[in-house]
């Protein structure tokens, strides 16, 4: 299945991203395409296309097509904003390090660094 959405940011991060994911839990997704600088958003995505400059009010091709709606059906959907916070962590946590290992070869091996 293929996913091209060009909706509002949050039309996008509260219905589209999470059943994307669930697509790709279930093999089920082949294609994920969205707006310019959305790649890390699809990380999950092993096709990922960027094709829109700009992001237009559009429903979005998903079971939940608007949240303004008294209850939205969760059955396709698993939230990934927990793994998106993991893998932000350790993605911070090894930048952290890398530059403390610069600044140590920088500074020849001096441990008194002022961080």
């Amino acid at each position: 299945m293929e996913i091209d959405c060009c909706c509002e940011f949050g039309y996008e991060l509260q219905l589209v991203i999470p059943y994307a994911y669930y697509l790709y839990e279930n093999n089920l997704l082949n294609k994920t395409t969205s707006s310019f600088m959305t790649k890390e958003l699809y990380y999950f995505s092993k096709n990922h296309e960027e094709k829109y400059e700009t992001r237009k009010y559009n429903l979005p091709t998903v079971p939940n097509t608007t949240p303004h709606v008294k209850e939205l059906n969760y059955d396709n959907y698993i939230p990934l904003l927990t793994n998106l916070y993991i893998k932000m962590n350790i993605l911070y946590t090894i930048n952290h390090y890398l530059s403390f290992i610069t600044n140590l070869i920088k500074n020849g091996g001096d441990l008194q660094l002022t961080l």
